[in-house]
């Protein structure tokens, strides 16, 4: 029987966010004074641990949802006083330091944020409340804080829902996203229709899509299920072209893409691996932010209301299916294509593949990380008679050796030892991998050197609109961190490119209300003629099948026409990618196809008749050099937003006309451009004295404690500085928040958020060395005082916990 309070509370929430998501109307004037009304029962109001979790949950949801201005920001701050009010109850006593300190102000911040920041700032909070039921000390309320966190709201990311087994990726939690899909395909007439479920090649990955077919098939919803472990691109070619467009109820693919199966600090397997559910539409692209938020939003109805998962009277059918010979055979078509070489003579381009990497001097070097494409592209090399070999090639759900299935480097490295080993006897050589799902492909050059996306796609791109280009013009998408390389190149062929049809229009994130321009004006974020989009390869899709999707918003119900706007789509498309190893191309599939990028670059080199290196030093010295970096840093959730505003701040009373004698330039350049969105992100554009501009984005992870540098400038010295500089200004913010702190655990809490270096052995700032960890032994002496050895070494020995490598860095 629930409590009157909790019944309260959840009576305000469906109401206020049925309200919100309506935006016909606002609630009652004194809505906000109601829920203060009910501050004092959530102090001292007797509940079981559930229910008290439960009491969290409803209002979490609401400070979520219950978005805009006015009344709206009155009652979550309401909410907000609430939910400070039950972690102010007698059962948190002695935790209410820590909560003043580090808790608190995260819920009571997050009022004024949009609608996006708030849901991150209550992850973080529960996240937070997961870690301290860890500890020891807080062994009484452990129970409590985990039934708290376990009502962490469901955030569906660029590409679905990803979580940890065991940790936030649990049996429950699973069932309420799986219904929560279900509720949406039958809220939008598809459940008549079947609907795929696929899973890629980790430990219990075919465990969550048995789940996930248990929920469908008990809703009524016929299924079909991959009899394997199967990539992403081949299950959304099962849906858009053996079943069709208008004959599917979309898929659900469980993958957490390239996240670990070990755990990244003790490099084993603590079963913990990341697991995720993401839906793709019928016509193949990953659901829109308007589909996730809803899914998500009812997956955390489904956990608050103790919801079980309907029984139907009629189950749905269950069949299974194997696509890899029908895929292979349409990506072999596609690939198929009458070229006309220099010399004016036509020629089939799986002919010059088969000639090219037939060779008795070609090789081809297949990694397939143990993932789900294992058998694939062996498959259709041994269909053009071309010679590989494969390492990592047999089913191992743990990965073997590797720590991450991810085709970059440093988990690519087998992958350039062994053309390395294979080049002096097959001088024509390329290595291939993959990911988990292989929805990602990783290229090494014939000299065993890892080449980044960021050449491979402006390769791709010119190699399209040159030597394979049929005359119809397509567009070049790409996404805001992807090089501007592919800018350069649409711009010079601008009239084989389908341009933005506003060219002086801002591009699409730059363009968010809250997304502010600090120094320049917002021109710089305009002129392209490549399609510039958001991070996430769903709003690549939006840009290919936006016309496809409004026809069928408009009521086109013929599946012979929407199959046919859907290749019409697909047509008007040259090459769409980003820079974490993701692409696609004209007549292929909306969604990214590590499969088809890496047949494609094959072709490419078949039909130029040269190796990489050669392909783009012709690139560049056409088109100039662009060198370009990303590097995912590690840091305390505080610090890696810190980064983000420090950089935002600094620019916002600085003129375009500033000279270079000013205090706040970035390795001697000039700040033109800086524009972004608060605790998120920041761009800015520099200027050297010879006019050459280099760009830097910084992203803070909304899933992870990491910051994420792009950087790109014409001068490979320049990036680095550029680097090395952006490092230093993290790092100076962790020393900052180390100094600042009030306890040996706070320090500890923001050293396990620290990386540690390289593996390479390069000293870069903002990782785990001695610019860090020695201030950090200062500040833990001076707290401890006379005990500051004993501290000191169960310090050590808690760092050593979370991470071997950290033991012992801090006591010696």
């Amino acid at each position: 029987m629930y409590d009157p309070l909790l019944l309260t509370m959840r009576n305000y929430r469906q109401t206020l966010v049925a309200l919100a998501l309506a935006q016909k109307s606002e609630p009652a004037i004194g809505a906000d004074k109601r829920i203060m009304e009910q501050v004092p029962n959530i102090t001292r109001t007797d509940l079981d641990d559930r229910q008290l979790a439960l009491l969290w949950g409803e209002l979490q949801l609401m400070l979520v949802e219950c978005d805009g201005g006015g009344i709206w920001a009155q009652i979550r701050n309401a909410v907000a006083t609430s939910m400070m009010a039950l972690l102010k109850r007698r059962e948190f006593t002695d935790m209410q330091p820590l909560f003043i300190r580090e808790i608190f102000p995260v819920i009571a911040n997050s009022v004024t944020l949009p609608r996006d920041a708030r849901m991150q700032a209550t992850i973080e909070v529960t996240t937070n409340l997961r870690t301290l039921s860890s500890q020891d000390k807080y062994s009484a309320q452990r129970w409590m804080l985990q039934q708290i966190a376990d009502m962490q709201y469901p955030r569906f990311g660029t590409s679905g829902w990803r979580a940890r087994m065991g940790v936030d990726f649990t049996w429950p939690r699973a069932t309420a996203v799986a219904q929560a899909i279900m509720d949406f395909i039958k809220n939008n007439s598809l459940s008549a229709l079947p609907l795929t479920i696929g899973y890629d090649s980790r430990i219990n990955g075919d465990k969550v899509a048995a789940l996930v077919a248990k929920v469908a098939l008990a809703n009524g919803i016929s299924v079909q299920l991959a009899s394997r472990d199967t990539p992403s691109p081949a299950l959304i070619f099962h849906i858009t072209e053996t079943l069709g467009v208008a004959n599917n109820a979309g898929l659900i693919n469980c993958t957490p893409s390239h996240n670990p199966v070990k755990d990244p600090a003790r490099r084993a397997y603590l079963g913990t691996e990341y697991h995720g559910i993401r839906y793709n539409m019928p016509h193949g692209a990953v659901a829109p932010g308007s589909t996730t938020d809803s899914i998500g939003r009812r997956a955390m109805e489904l956990l608050l209301e103790d919801s079980v998962v309907p029984v139907a009277q009629h189950r749905g059918k269950l069949s299974y299916f194997d696509t890899l010979e029908a895929y292979i055979d349409q990506v072999l078509k596609h690939l198929e294509q009458k070229i006309v070489m220099p010399d004016g003579t036509g020629v089939n381009t799986l002919a010059l593949m088969r000639k090219f990497w037939g060779a008795s001097n070609a090789m081809i070097v297949i990694d397939e990380m143990h993932s789900a494409s294992r058998g694939y592209l062996r498959r259709a090399c041994d269909k053009l008679d071309i010679r590989y070999t494969v390492i990592h090639g047999e089913k191992d759900p743990l990965l073997g050796d590797l720590m991450y299935a991810n085709p970059e480097p440093p988990h690519i490295a087998g992958c350039q030892q062994k053309v390395r080993e294979l080049c002096e006897k097959y001088p024509r050589i390329i290595g291939l991998g993959f990911d988990t799902d292989s929805d990602r492909f990783g290229v090494v050059d014939e000299k065993g050197n890892s080449i980044s996306t960021n050449k491979v796609l402006p390769m791709l791109a010119e190699y399209l609109l040159t030597a394979s280009y049929t005359g119809k013009p397509g567009m070049i998408i790409r996404n805001m961190c992807t090089t501007r390389m592919l800018d350069r190149i649409a711009e010079a062929h601008k009239d084989r490119v389908i341009a933005p049809k506003d060219l002086n229009a801002v591009v699409r994130h730059a363009a968010a209300s809250n997304y502010k321009v600090m120094l320049g004006d917002d021109t710089r974020m305009s002129g392209f003629h490549s399609i510039v989009v958001p991070v996430g390869f769903k709003y690549i899709a939006e840009a290919i099948m936006g016309e496809l999707e409004s026809a069928m918003k408009a009521g086109e119900h013929d599946p012979a026409k929407i199959q046919a706007l859907f290749h019409a789509c697909l047509d008007k498309l040259m090459l769409a990618g980003e820079e974490s190893n993701g692409m696609t191309s004209r007549g292929h599939t909306p969604d990214k196809d590590g499969l088809w990028g890496a047949m494609l670059t094959l072709q490419m080199l078949a039909v130029r008749g040269i190796l990489l290196q050669e392909l783009w030093a012709e690139l560049t010295d056409k088109y100039g050099h662009l060198y370009n970096v990303r590097r995912d840093v590690e840091a305390p959730d505080v610090a890696k937003t810190a980064l983000v505003n420090t950089y935002l701040e600094r620019y916002e009373e600085m003129t375009r006309d500033m000279g270079p004698e000013a205090d706040n330039l970035m390795c001697g350049l000039i700040p033109v451009y800086c524009g972004g969105v608060r605790d998120e992100l920041v761009e800015i554009v520099y200027r050297d004295k010879q006019r050459q501009e280099s760009f830097l984005t910084i992203r803070a992870s909304g899933t992870e404690p990491i910051n994420r540098f792009y950087i790109e400038s014409p001068d490979e010295k320049l990036r680095d500085a550029i680097r090395q500089a952006t490092g230093e200004e993290l790092e100076r913010l962790i020393l900052q928040e180390i100094n600042a702190a009030a306890s040996v655990d706070t320090v500890v809490e923001l050293l396990q958020s620290v990386e540690l270096p390289p593996e390479d052995g390069e000293d870069l700032p903002a990782t785990y060395t001695k610019r860090i960890t020695d201030p950090a032994k200062a500040k833990i002496s001076a707290l401890a005082g006379k005990n500051a050895a004993t501290v000191l070494a169960a310090a050590d020995a808690k760092l050593a916990e979370s991470n071997p490598a950290k033991g012992g860095l801090i006591s010696n």
